[in-house]
């Protein structure tokens, strides 16, 4: 069970983040879309912030972790390696990092399969955002 003050803090850290992303620059061409640079942080932060909302206040919401937890503080901390990686080895071979890395970590360990799989989804997204959208990402 998550005691009330992690989630009030988690509340805290949502709302600072929902304030934010309201400082996220947006393009003067897609200021009136629907969807822009700010739609999917919004989309993020509204949701932590009901979750978390009812969290704290519906008596009965348990949410246990157990043996999970390990896996789980793993997961936390390849994503923040691949941070750190992000600038010297760039977005798709260390989003394949990242792939491989959770997959080990969740127990998937056939190396053959766990290296084509992780390998498949950043080059099918290298095709189609930097080859058929000609959409270069800076990193």
């Amino acid at each position: 069970m998550i005691p009330r003050i992690t989630s009030l803090l988690l509340l805290f850290f949502a709302v600072i983040y929902l304030m934010e992303t309201a400082s996220i620059p947006v393009d003067p061409w897609s200021e009136d879309d629907l969807m822009n640079s700010r739609s999917l942080p919004y989309f993020y932060a509204l949701s932590l912030i009901a979750c978390l909302l009812l969290s704290v206040f519906h008596e009965h919401v348990q949410i246990n972790l157990n043996h999970d937890s390990i896996k789980l503080f793993k997961i936390l901390t390849a994503l923040g390696l691949i941070l750190f990686l992000l600038k010297s080895l760039g977005l798709w071979l260390s989003l394949a990092i990242l792939i491989a890395a959770n997959m080990y970590i969740l127990g998937y360990k056939k190396p053959v399969s766990l290296i084509a799989i992780s390998m498949t989804f950043p080059i099918l997204g290298w095709f189609i955002v930097e080859k058929m959208l000609t959409v270069v990402i800076p990193i």
